[in-house]
């Protein structure tokens, strides 16, 4: 997250803006929250789809919405989405 935050700011093309976006979602942040949530001891947490789908959303929105601003990115997008969501890349 560190090399992703310092490399932001010399970012000056909207592609490489997206595709950082790409990165960072799929770097282990949202694994750690998957597990956290699975891991849980809370009945109500456990029980709640809400949390459970949360993070599996989060992904689907943004591998929607980045190839509609460059979609060069749709292969990225898919592969994301695959792998945070345990969807078929094709």
């Amino acid at each position: 997250m560190e090399d992703a935050e310092a490399s932001a700011g010399a970012l000056d093309r909207l592609v490489d803006i997206l595709r950082l976006v790409i990165r960072i979602e799929a770097s282990e942040i949202n694994q750690v929250f998957k597990s956290v949530v699975a891991a849980t001891d809370s009945d109500f947490v456990r029980c709640l789809r809400a949390f459970q789908m949360a993070g599996e959303d989060h992904i689907a929105g943004i591998a929607a919405q980045i190839p509609k601003f460059e979609p060069e990115l749709a292969d990225e997008c898919r592969a994301l989405r695959a792998e945070i969501c345990g969807e078929g890349a094709g």
